[in-house]
């Protein structure tokens, strides 16, 4: 489902990740352990497209996400989070949850490959706001 081949990604010389390679199976619990500095935040980056990777490939289900847009590979279910979160302060808590999803632009973002619908509770008075606004970006 989730393979990596050779993946590098270094910054002004130093290398962060330096030929990673792995695959992750489709119904499987994985986890990416190692110590401070060891390159498993910049992988997760690489794999979101937060940054591209120097070199190498990584591939879900058919798709070279090295090569999509990050909104390209949200759309396949793909997305990240940080260990710092910002919300937004005017919004109430569920509007900080669902603006992610509206922000895609799609009316319904929470279809499922497999046709399974997951749709939070006020999501779609968050998608009708986010579009009557005119909201087009975000930032933080």
């Amino acid at each position: 489902m989730l393979k990596i081949n050779n993946a590098t990604k270094s910054f002004a010389g130093i290398v962060a990740v330096d030929g990673c390679s792995f695959e992750i199976k489709e119904g499987t619990i994985s986890a990416l352990i190692g110590p401070n500095g060891a390159g498993k935040t910049t992988l997760f980056n690489c794999i979101s497209r937060i940054y591209p990777i120097d070199s190498g490939e990584i591939i879900y289900k058919d798709h070279r996400l090295d090569l999509m847009p990050t909104h390209k590979i949200a759309r396949l279910g793909i997305g990240r989070s940080f260990q710092i979160t910002r919300t937004l302060d005017h919004l109430s808590v569920t509007e900080n949850l669902v603006l992610p999803l509206a922000k895609t632009g799609d009316e319904n973002p929470t279809k499922l490959e497999n046709g399974v619908v997951i749709t939070p509770p006020g999501y779609k008075e968050v998608y009708k706001k986010f579009i009557e606004d005119g909201w087009t970006s975000l930032s933080c």
